[in-house]
Protein backbone atom coordinates (compact mmCIF):
# COMPACT_ATOMS: atom_id res chain seq x y z
CA UNK A 1 0.00 0.00 0.00
CA UNK A 2 3.16 2.42 0.31
CA UNK A 3 6.21 1.19 -1.09
CA UNK A 4 5.06 -0.23 -4.06
CA UNK A 5 2.76 3.27 -5.39
CA UNK A 6 5.80 5.30 -4.68
CA UNK A 7 8.34 2.83 -6.43
CA UNK A 8 6.07 3.31 -9.15
CA UNK A 9 5.68 6.78 -9.27
CA UNK A 10 1.71 6.47 -8.10
CA UNK A 11 0.20 8.64 -5.45
CA UNK A 12 -0.31 6.03 -2.31
CA UNK A 13 -3.75 5.28 -1.34
CA UNK A 14 -4.80 4.47 1.85
CA UNK A 15 -8.68 4.08 1.35
CA UNK A 16 -10.90 1.68 2.09
CA UNK A 17 -11.89 0.96 -1.10
CA UNK A 18 -8.05 0.68 -1.86
CA UNK A 19 -7.59 -1.97 0.76
CA UNK A 20 -10.43 -4.17 -0.18
CA UNK A 21 -8.70 -4.46 -3.21
CA UNK A 22 -5.73 -5.63 -1.90
CA UNK A 23 -7.02 -8.13 0.44
CA UNK A 24 -5.37 -11.02 -1.55
CA UNK A 25 -2.10 -9.53 -1.21
CA UNK A 26 -2.70 -8.92 2.45
CA UNK A 27 -3.63 -13.29 2.87
CA UNK A 28 -0.49 -13.44 0.86
CA UNK A 29 1.85 -11.50 2.98
CA UNK A 30 0.21 -13.34 5.86
CA UNK A 31 0.74 -16.44 4.64
CA UNK A 32 4.26 -15.59 3.80
CA UNK A 33 5.16 -14.75 7.30
CA UNK A 34 3.51 -18.02 8.75
CA UNK A 35 5.54 -19.97 6.26
CA UNK A 36 8.87 -18.15 6.97
CA UNK A 37 7.79 -18.46 10.60
CA UNK A 38 7.01 -22.02 10.54
CA UNK A 39 10.16 -22.92 8.75
CA UNK A 40 12.58 -21.36 10.97
CA UNK A 41 10.72 -23.02 13.91
CA UNK A 42 11.50 -26.36 12.23
CA UNK A 43 15.12 -25.55 11.39
CA UNK A 44 15.76 -24.81 15.17
CA UNK A 45 13.77 -27.66 16.73
CA UNK A 46 17.33 -28.35 18.76
CA UNK A 47 16.66 -25.31 20.88
CA UNK A 48 13.28 -26.41 21.78
CA UNK A 49 12.37 -29.99 23.80
CA UNK A 50 9.75 -31.25 21.72
CA UNK A 51 9.22 -35.06 22.95
CA UNK A 52 5.94 -37.43 22.66
CA UNK A 53 4.24 -36.42 25.85
CA UNK A 54 4.28 -32.48 24.43
CA UNK A 55 2.23 -33.60 21.40
CA UNK A 56 -0.24 -35.83 22.81
CA UNK A 57 -1.03 -33.10 25.27
CA UNK A 58 -1.23 -30.53 22.63
CA UNK A 59 -3.10 -32.74 20.53
CA UNK A 60 -5.75 -33.16 23.46
CA UNK A 61 -5.69 -29.59 24.40
CA UNK A 62 -6.59 -29.14 20.72
CA UNK A 63 -9.41 -31.79 20.52
CA UNK A 64 -11.04 -30.80 24.11
CA UNK A 65 -11.08 -27.14 23.13
CA UNK A 66 -13.20 -27.86 19.56
CA UNK A 67 -15.29 -29.74 21.46
CA UNK A 68 -16.50 -27.19 23.92
CA UNK A 69 -16.21 -24.78 20.73
CA UNK A 70 -19.16 -27.01 19.25
CA UNK A 71 -16.93 -26.94 16.20
CA UNK A 72 -18.53 -30.22 14.68
CA UNK A 73 -16.61 -33.58 13.86
CA UNK A 74 -14.03 -31.53 11.22
CA UNK A 75 -13.57 -28.79 13.73
CA UNK A 76 -12.14 -31.43 16.07
CA UNK A 77 -9.34 -32.65 13.36
CA UNK A 78 -8.76 -29.35 12.65
CA UNK A 79 -8.25 -28.51 16.20
CA UNK A 80 -5.81 -31.67 16.68
CA UNK A 81 -4.14 -30.03 13.89
CA UNK A 82 -3.62 -26.71 15.51
CA UNK A 83 -2.22 -28.72 19.33
CA UNK A 84 0.04 -30.75 17.43
CA UNK A 85 1.74 -27.72 14.78
CA UNK A 86 1.60 -25.56 18.01
CA UNK A 87 3.84 -28.05 19.99
CA UNK A 88 6.04 -28.37 17.05
CA UNK A 89 6.76 -25.00 16.17
CA UNK A 90 6.91 -23.40 19.51
CA UNK A 91 7.57 -26.06 22.03
CA UNK A 92 6.69 -25.99 25.58
CA UNK A 93 7.75 -22.33 26.84
CA UNK A 94 6.95 -21.58 30.20
CA UNK A 95 6.00 -18.57 29.58
CA UNK A 96 2.16 -18.38 31.58
CA UNK A 97 -1.41 -18.60 30.77
CA UNK A 98 -1.78 -14.96 29.57
CA UNK A 99 1.25 -15.12 27.30
CA UNK A 100 0.44 -18.26 26.12
CA UNK A 101 -3.42 -17.35 25.44
CA UNK A 102 -2.23 -14.08 23.21
CA UNK A 103 0.31 -16.51 21.33
CA UNK A 104 -2.78 -18.96 20.72
CA UNK A 105 -4.94 -16.48 19.60
CA UNK A 106 -2.34 -15.16 16.54
CA UNK A 107 -1.32 -19.18 16.03
CA UNK A 108 -5.47 -19.45 15.65
CA UNK A 109 -5.54 -16.44 13.40
CA UNK A 110 -2.41 -18.06 11.18
CA UNK A 111 -4.76 -21.56 10.62
CA UNK A 112 -7.73 -19.55 9.78
CA UNK A 113 -6.14 -17.67 6.71
CA UNK A 114 -4.38 -21.32 6.01
CA UNK A 115 -7.61 -23.78 6.48
CA UNK A 116 -10.53 -21.59 5.90
CA UNK A 117 -9.57 -19.14 3.42
CA UNK A 118 -6.78 -21.44 1.54
CA UNK A 119 -6.86 -25.22 1.99
CA UNK A 120 -10.82 -25.03 2.43
CA UNK A 121 -11.28 -23.39 -0.82
CA UNK A 122 -8.95 -25.91 -2.77
CA UNK A 123 -10.42 -29.11 -1.51
CA UNK A 124 -14.01 -27.67 -2.60
CA UNK A 125 -12.57 -27.55 -6.17
CA UNK A 126 -12.92 -23.49 -6.18
CA UNK A 127 -9.54 -22.60 -6.37
CA UNK A 128 -7.68 -19.90 -4.44
CA UNK A 129 -10.53 -17.39 -3.27
CA UNK A 130 -8.93 -14.70 -2.00
CA UNK A 131 -11.24 -11.99 -3.22
CA UNK A 132 -13.07 -10.06 -0.80
CA UNK A 133 -16.33 -11.31 -1.45
CA UNK A 134 -14.74 -14.46 -0.35
CA UNK A 135 -12.97 -13.49 2.32
CA UNK A 136 -15.93 -11.68 4.22
CA UNK A 137 -17.86 -15.61 4.03
CA UNK A 138 -14.65 -16.57 5.45
CA UNK A 139 -14.98 -14.21 8.31
CA UNK A 140 -17.89 -16.15 10.19
CA UNK A 141 -14.85 -19.01 11.19
CA UNK A 142 -12.62 -16.17 12.33
CA UNK A 143 -13.87 -16.22 15.93
CA UNK A 144 -13.62 -19.59 15.58
CA UNK A 145 -9.92 -20.21 15.45
CA UNK A 146 -9.29 -18.10 17.37
CA UNK A 147 -10.69 -19.11 20.41
CA UNK A 148 -9.38 -22.25 19.27
CA UNK A 149 -6.29 -21.24 19.28
CA UNK A 150 -5.90 -19.20 22.61
CA UNK A 151 -7.79 -22.42 24.51
CA UNK A 152 -5.29 -24.94 22.85
CA UNK A 153 -2.25 -23.01 24.13
CA UNK A 154 -4.13 -22.22 27.89
CA UNK A 155 -4.33 -26.18 28.38
CA UNK A 156 -1.38 -26.75 26.71
CA UNK A 157 0.24 -24.67 29.62
CA UNK A 158 -1.71 -25.85 32.16
CA UNK A 159 -0.78 -29.47 31.65
CA UNK A 160 2.54 -28.78 31.30
CA UNK A 161 2.34 -27.59 34.73
CA UNK A 162 0.53 -30.38 36.09
CA UNK A 163 3.32 -33.02 34.21
CA UNK A 164 5.98 -30.90 35.76
CA UNK A 165 4.25 -30.60 39.22
CA UNK A 166 3.52 -34.21 39.48
CA UNK A 167 6.29 -36.01 37.54
CA UNK A 168 9.14 -33.69 38.14
CA UNK A 169 11.95 -33.60 41.74
CA UNK A 170 13.31 -30.64 40.75
CA UNK A 171 12.52 -27.85 43.39
CA UNK A 172 13.27 -24.45 41.04
CA UNK A 173 9.73 -25.84 39.95
CA UNK A 174 8.41 -25.16 43.89
CA UNK A 175 10.05 -21.57 43.63
CA UNK A 176 7.92 -20.19 40.88
CA UNK A 177 5.84 -17.98 41.87
CA UNK A 178 7.26 -17.15 45.17
CA UNK A 179 9.73 -14.85 43.94
CA UNK A 180 7.47 -11.66 44.41
CA UNK A 181 4.25 -10.27 45.59
CA UNK A 182 1.81 -12.81 46.73
CA UNK A 183 -1.28 -14.25 44.71
CA UNK A 184 -3.87 -12.77 47.05
CA UNK A 185 -2.78 -9.27 46.90
CA UNK A 186 -2.38 -9.46 43.20
CA UNK A 187 -6.03 -10.65 42.87
CA UNK A 188 -7.05 -7.21 44.89
CA UNK A 189 -4.65 -5.58 42.58
CA UNK A 190 -7.22 -7.12 39.07
CA UNK A 191 -9.84 -6.34 41.07
CA UNK A 192 -8.67 -2.52 41.02
CA UNK A 193 -7.40 -2.49 37.51
CA UNK A 194 -10.82 -4.06 36.40
CA UNK A 195 -12.73 -1.25 37.82
CA UNK A 196 -11.26 1.31 36.49
CA UNK A 197 -11.33 -0.21 33.32
CA UNK A 198 -15.09 -0.97 33.33
CA UNK A 199 -15.49 2.52 34.28
CA UNK A 200 -13.68 3.62 30.77
CA UNK A 201 -15.51 0.87 29.16
CA UNK A 202 -19.14 2.40 30.65
CA UNK A 203 -18.81 5.52 28.24
CA UNK A 204 -19.34 3.26 25.10
CA UNK A 205 -21.88 1.19 26.80
CA UNK A 206 -23.76 4.30 27.46
CA UNK A 207 -23.51 5.44 23.67
CA UNK A 208 -24.09 2.30 22.29
CA UNK A 209 -27.17 1.55 24.68
CA UNK A 210 -25.80 -1.92 25.61
CA UNK A 211 -26.52 -1.47 29.36
CA UNK A 212 -30.09 -2.39 29.15
CA UNK A 213 -29.06 -5.67 26.90
CA UNK A 214 -26.64 -6.84 29.64
CA UNK A 215 -29.26 -6.25 32.37
CA UNK A 216 -31.54 -8.81 30.80
CA UNK A 217 -28.68 -11.33 31.72
CA UNK A 218 -30.35 -11.22 35.08
CA UNK A 219 -34.51 -10.83 33.63
CA UNK A 220 -34.25 -6.97 34.07
CA UNK A 221 -34.36 -3.84 31.19
CA UNK A 222 -32.75 -1.40 33.61
CA UNK A 223 -29.21 0.59 32.88
CA UNK A 224 -28.24 0.80 36.53
CA UNK A 225 -28.84 -2.94 36.90
CA UNK A 226 -26.83 -2.97 33.81
CA UNK A 227 -24.10 -0.88 35.13
CA UNK A 228 -23.74 -3.15 38.08
CA UNK A 229 -23.57 -6.29 36.00
CA UNK A 230 -21.30 -4.27 33.69
CA UNK A 231 -18.65 -3.04 36.50
CA UNK A 232 -18.87 -6.86 38.76
CA UNK A 233 -17.74 -8.26 35.29
CA UNK A 234 -15.33 -6.40 34.20
CA UNK A 235 -13.89 -6.66 37.74
CA UNK A 236 -13.92 -10.45 37.60
CA UNK A 237 -12.09 -10.29 34.10
CA UNK A 238 -9.62 -8.22 36.08
CA UNK A 239 -8.85 -11.04 38.36
CA UNK A 240 -8.58 -13.41 35.39
CA UNK A 241 -6.04 -10.91 34.05
CA UNK A 242 -4.46 -10.88 37.36
CA UNK A 243 -3.96 -14.45 37.44
CA UNK A 244 -2.49 -14.96 34.08
CA UNK A 245 -0.17 -12.32 33.61
CA UNK A 246 1.01 -12.13 37.10
CA UNK A 247 4.52 -10.68 36.63
CA UNK A 248 5.04 -10.52 33.00
CA UNK A 249 4.02 -6.07 32.57
CA UNK A 250 7.86 -4.75 33.36
CA UNK A 251 6.60 -1.55 32.42
CA UNK A 252 3.78 0.76 31.56
CA UNK A 253 4.45 0.06 27.71
CA UNK A 254 4.06 -4.02 27.88
CA UNK A 255 1.05 -3.26 30.60
CA UNK A 256 -0.93 -1.96 28.08
CA UNK A 257 0.35 -4.10 25.19
CA UNK A 258 -0.94 -7.25 27.24
CA UNK A 259 -3.97 -5.52 28.58
CA UNK A 260 -5.09 -4.40 24.76
CA UNK A 261 -4.61 -7.89 23.74
CA UNK A 262 -6.30 -9.37 26.49
CA UNK A 263 -9.30 -7.46 26.09
CA UNK A 264 -9.53 -8.08 22.07
CA UNK A 265 -9.76 -11.78 22.89
CA UNK A 266 -12.21 -10.70 25.67
CA UNK A 267 -14.47 -9.48 22.77
CA UNK A 268 -14.16 -12.38 20.93
CA UNK A 269 -15.48 -14.58 23.61
CA UNK A 270 -17.57 -12.26 25.76
CA UNK A 271 -19.90 -10.09 23.27
CA UNK A 272 -19.68 -12.44 20.34
CA UNK A 273 -19.63 -15.87 22.46
CA UNK A 274 -20.55 -15.58 26.11
CA UNK A 275 -23.25 -12.95 25.96
CA UNK A 276 -25.42 -14.20 23.15
CA UNK A 277 -25.04 -17.73 24.28
CA UNK A 278 -26.15 -16.51 28.01
CA UNK A 279 -29.03 -15.15 26.54
CA UNK A 280 -30.57 -17.99 24.48
CA UNK A 281 -28.44 -17.14 21.26
CA UNK A 282 -26.41 -18.43 19.08
CA UNK A 283 -22.86 -16.68 18.93
CA UNK A 284 -22.65 -13.96 17.00
CA UNK A 285 -19.76 -14.72 14.37
CA UNK A 286 -21.38 -13.70 11.37
CA UNK A 287 -19.59 -10.88 8.83
CA UNK A 288 -22.63 -8.21 9.71
CA UNK A 289 -22.68 -8.99 13.48
CA UNK A 290 -18.84 -8.26 13.68
CA UNK A 291 -19.33 -4.82 11.81
CA UNK A 292 -22.36 -4.10 14.44
CA UNK A 293 -20.01 -5.23 17.46
CA UNK A 294 -17.07 -3.00 15.74
CA UNK A 295 -18.22 0.05 18.97
CA UNK A 296 -18.13 -2.41 21.32
CA UNK A 297 -14.28 -3.77 19.84
CA UNK A 298 -13.30 -0.17 21.15
CA UNK A 299 -14.82 -0.22 24.30
CA UNK A 300 -12.90 -3.50 24.95
CA UNK A 301 -9.24 -1.99 23.68
CA UNK A 302 -10.14 0.46 25.41
CA UNK A 303 -10.88 -1.22 28.80
CA UNK A 304 -7.96 -3.42 27.92
CA UNK A 305 -5.47 -0.71 27.87
CA UNK A 306 -6.38 0.33 31.42
CA UNK A 307 -6.67 -2.82 32.93
CA UNK A 308 -2.71 -3.33 31.80
CA UNK A 309 -2.06 -0.16 32.94
CA UNK A 310 -3.41 0.10 36.05
CA UNK A 311 -2.56 -3.28 36.99
CA UNK A 312 0.84 -3.09 36.04
CA UNK A 313 1.52 0.24 38.55
CA UNK A 314 0.05 -1.53 41.44
CA UNK A 315 2.13 -4.62 40.97
CA UNK A 316 5.08 -2.46 40.62
CA UNK A 317 4.75 -0.66 43.88
CA UNK A 318 5.41 -4.66 45.56
CA UNK A 319 7.34 -6.25 43.00
CA UNK A 320 9.77 -4.31 41.01
CA UNK A 321 10.74 -5.71 37.71
CA UNK A 322 14.11 -6.21 38.40
CA UNK A 323 13.00 -8.86 40.66
CA UNK A 324 10.00 -9.95 38.72
CA UNK A 325 12.26 -10.60 35.29
CA UNK A 326 15.19 -11.79 37.50
CA UNK A 327 13.19 -14.82 39.16
CA UNK A 328 9.75 -15.53 37.09
CA UNK A 329 11.42 -18.11 35.46
CA UNK A 330 14.69 -19.97 36.88
CA UNK A 331 15.36 -22.07 33.93
CA UNK A 332 15.77 -19.61 31.68
CA UNK A 333 18.72 -18.40 32.85
CA UNK A 334 22.00 -18.74 30.90
CA UNK A 335 24.45 -21.84 32.05
CA UNK A 336 27.41 -19.66 33.50
CA UNK A 337 27.73 -19.53 37.32
CA UNK A 338 23.99 -18.59 38.14
CA UNK A 339 22.02 -18.76 41.25
CA UNK A 340 19.60 -21.38 40.10
CA UNK A 341 21.50 -23.41 38.35
CA UNK A 342 21.51 -27.41 39.13
CA UNK A 343 23.55 -28.63 42.03
CA UNK A 344 23.83 -31.22 44.27
CA UNK A 345 22.62 -29.53 46.51
CA UNK A 346 19.07 -28.10 46.42
CA UNK A 347 18.18 -28.21 49.51
CA UNK A 348 20.63 -25.03 50.82
CA UNK A 349 19.65 -23.28 47.63
CA UNK A 350 16.51 -23.82 48.37
CA UNK A 351 16.58 -21.94 51.61
CA UNK A 352 19.04 -19.03 50.36
CA UNK A 353 16.84 -18.49 47.29
CA UNK A 354 13.74 -17.94 49.36
CA UNK A 355 15.02 -15.05 51.25
CA UNK A 356 14.25 -12.92 47.53
CA UNK A 357 10.84 -11.67 48.17
CA UNK A 358 11.70 -9.44 51.44
CA UNK A 359 15.24 -8.31 50.31
CA UNK A 360 16.61 -5.25 49.13
CA UNK A 361 17.49 -4.82 45.40
CA UNK A 362 21.38 -5.20 46.52
CA UNK A 363 20.67 -7.34 49.32
CA UNK A 364 19.25 -10.06 46.71
CA UNK A 365 22.66 -9.89 44.81
CA UNK A 366 24.61 -10.69 47.92
CA UNK A 367 22.27 -13.49 48.36
CA UNK A 368 22.64 -14.46 44.89
CA UNK A 369 26.95 -13.86 45.19
CA UNK A 370 26.78 -16.35 47.90
CA UNK A 371 24.89 -18.93 46.72
CA UNK A 372 27.42 -19.04 43.57
CA UNK A 373 30.19 -19.07 46.64
CA UNK A 374 28.63 -21.84 48.09
CA UNK A 375 28.25 -24.22 44.91
CA UNK A 376 31.63 -23.60 43.60
CA UNK A 377 32.87 -24.44 47.17
CA UNK A 378 31.12 -27.47 47.00
CA UNK A 379 31.98 -28.23 43.36
CA UNK A 380 36.14 -27.68 43.89
CA UNK A 381 36.61 -30.11 46.58
CA UNK A 382 36.78 -33.22 44.26
CA UNK A 383 39.43 -31.56 42.58
CA UNK A 384 41.24 -30.62 45.61
CA UNK A 385 41.17 -33.93 47.11
CA UNK A 386 42.39 -35.51 43.90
Amino acid sequence: MTLLPLLLGKPVAWDLATAQTLIPSLLGHLAYGAVTVAVLALLSRRERQIGPGLLVRAAAAGLFTAAVLGLGRHGLIVGALVGASYAVIFGGPREGGGPAQIRGASFGFAWWVLAAVTISPLLGGHGLEWAPAAVRTAVASLPGYVLLGAGTALLTCWLGGLSRAVFSDDVRHALEGRLAGGRVISIWHGVIAGLAGGVIFTGVMVAVSLLPVVATLVGSESAVVGLAIHLLVSQVVGVTYAVFFRRRSFDPASGIGWGVSYGFLWWILGNLTLLPVLLGAEPRWSAAALAVSFPSLVGHLAYGAVLGLVHQRLEARVSPWHLSRSGRDPESRGAGGDATRSTAFPATRFRQTRGFSSAAPNDTLKRSHQIVTVENLFRSVPARIA
